[in-house]
């Protein structure tokens, strides 16, 4: 989670594209959650909502969100 004086910059971005370079080469889909509000952020890089909005264990909204390899990804329309 970032302050909010810090969101919207370019490190954020630039630490999960390397990231998600990485999970990608193994072949396996990538699961993780985020607040509502950031779905967007995350769709940007391919990732779809699989479950939410919804109470997570903390009591705070949550969704979950999953990237699948390049080979099961469902066909765009």
């Amino acid at each position: 989670m970032a302050s909010p004086q810090f969101e919207g910059g370019a490190l954020g971005e630039a630490l999960l594209e390397v990231a998600l370079r990485k999970e990608m080469a193994r072949g396996l889909p990538v699961h993780a959650e985020c607040d509502p509000h950031m779905v967007p952020f995350y769709e940007k890089f391919g990732f779809r909502l699989e479950r939410g909005p919804y109470k997570g264990d903390h009591g705070v909204d949550t969704c979950d969100i999953v990237l699948d390899p390049p080979s099961e990804r469902p066909a765009e329309a």
